[in-house]
């Protein structure tokens, strides 16, 4: 009963409190007062959502240059990445030379990406060589164990039934064009890898002329020109 009371007592407190104000300032002034509180929180919406929209467009513009110089980028480096590619190639004796460049794709429902690789160089020692970059897009990297091999290792050299013993999946498709042997090396950029370059041939004979030691040491010097040529992000840092 005494808390009914108390509560009866407040209300009737703060109702006396608002009438002494209305009656100090009077009502004409309070509308006043809270129209102009009203206006000046909309004229700061007003500021923060033009802010916000100035910034949307910044961000969008930028990003769409960014993109644009990485695309005039690529086609300035096109000619290069071919010469080192036909370089390999004659150095080699090889079929085929080609670069696969790693890239992100989707990501699942919880935000994990997965990561794609694609043929994005070819170039072939005569037209009598199958091209068959367009073979080789969207490659799923979890699904083969070649990449894991090369993450680990740096490279690879030798047999397509060797390979077999690694990744059978890559193997099946290298082997349904026609290549017998294929030497690979990483791509390592400055802060991360970037790919690989690969060279392959349709037999063994021409590859079996040469020292694997030798090799090795023409795969990390192409790979290495290539890295500077397709590296954008250290490009643009530096």
């Amino acid at each position: 009963m005494e808390k009914k009371e108390k509560n009866v007592n407040t209300v009737i407190s703060a109702y006396e409190t608002v009438l002494k104000i209305l009656e100090k300032y009077k009502i004409k002034d309070l509308i006043k007062g809270l129209l102009f509180l009203i206006v000046m929180y909309g004229m700061m919406i007003g500021y923060t959502l033009v802010q916000n929209e100035k910034f949307v467009d910044k961000f969008i513009t930028e990003t769409n240059k960014r993109h644009q110089d990485a695309l005039k980028e690529r086609q300035t480096i096109q000619p290069y990445v071919e010469s080192v590619l036909n370089g390999l190639l004659a150095e080699t004796k090889a079929d085929r030379a080609f670069i696969l460049e790693m890239h992100n794709g989707s990501n699942n429902p919880s935000g994990l990406a997965f990561q794609y690789a694609e043929m994005t160089y070819e170039e072939v020692s005569s037209k009598d060589i199958q091209l068959v970059e367009d073979e080789y897009t969207k490659i799923l990297l979890a699904k083969y164990q070649l990449p894991t091999y090369l993450f680990n290792n740096y490279f690879f050299y030798g047999t397509i039934d060797e390979l077999d013993s690694i990744d059978s999946r890559f193997a099946n498709m290298a082997r349904y064009h026609g290549t017998e042997y294929l030497a690979i090396c990483i791509i390592q950029g400055k802060n991360t890898e970037i790919g690989a370059v690969g060279i392959s041939f349709t037999n063994c004979e021409e590859i079996m002329k040469i020292d694997k030691g030798k090799l090795n040491k023409i795969m990390i010097q192409h790979a290495q020109e290539l890295s500077t040529l397709l590296d954008y992000e250290a490009k643009i840092n530096n």
